[in-house]
């Protein structure tokens, strides 16, 4: 066997975390199979408001994105694309070392979902 070099091993100590992250999205939400997509040329990120979001700070941005997250029906009424857009959010907006960590932990797991999903299709 071939001897892994320092980054595989990180990189494997990564994934792992993201199984488990995944393992307790599922046991929290199930897996979404039935989401769709919500992605293409003519998806408007943030539909329903004129807010201008380079002129907005990362928190700024997540409460948006949170506001219409929530009045699209939040984790029961929200695409795919809605999903990981409020997860990226969060992480733009943490400044923590861990929490950063942890929120990227989230992104990763649910962008392994929302592949799942589409294989399933």
């Amino acid at each position: 066997m071939l001897a892994r070099e320092k980054w595989q091993i990180e990189t494997l100590k990564v994934l792992e975390e993201v199984f488990e992250e995944r393992k307790r999205q599922v046991a929290r939400y199930g897996h979404n199979d039935d989401k769709a997509d919500g992605t293409g040329m003519s998806v408007k990120w943030l539909s329903g408001t004129d807010i201008n979001l380079d002129l907005r700070h990362a928190d700024e941005t997540e409460a948006a994105f949170r506001t219409e997250y929530d009045r699209n029906g939040g984790d029961e009424g929200a695409d795919w694309m809605r999903l990981v857009r409020e997860e990226i959010a969060e992480v733009f907006a943490e400044d923590d070392p861990d929490k950063l960590q942890a929120e990227l932990l989230q992104v990763a797991a649910l962008c392994v979902s929302w592949v799942e999903s589409i294989r399933k299709r």
